[in-house]
């Protein structure tokens, strides 16, 4: 679903990553994705690593904060891996 907020263009989508052949192309996908731009709301697994590699500082930001709001780490354990 596209939306046009402005004079960009905002496009949605997900697909379910099993870790198959489609999953391995969805990689690949997501990652040359991320080379030209896009930005990725909710990334997980090595998505998120590629994420937050191309911001610096914002990994540190994101652990200082969890580290507070969740000292056991026991909410979503392994979403965001860095």
């Amino acid at each position: 679903m596209a939306l046009d907020r402005g004079r960009g263009v905002t496009c949605y989508y997900s697909f379910f990553n099993d870790k198959n052949e489609t999953g391995k192309f969805i990689d690949v996908l997501n990652l040359n994705l991320l080379d030209k731009g896009v930005v990725f709301n909710t990334p997980e697994g090595d998505l998120s690593k590629a994420v937050f590699d191309k911001i610096t500082g914002y990994s540190g930001l994101i652990k200082k904060i969890k580290g507070m709001v969740d000292s056991k780490g026991i909410l979503n354990p392994g979403i965001i891996k860095f």
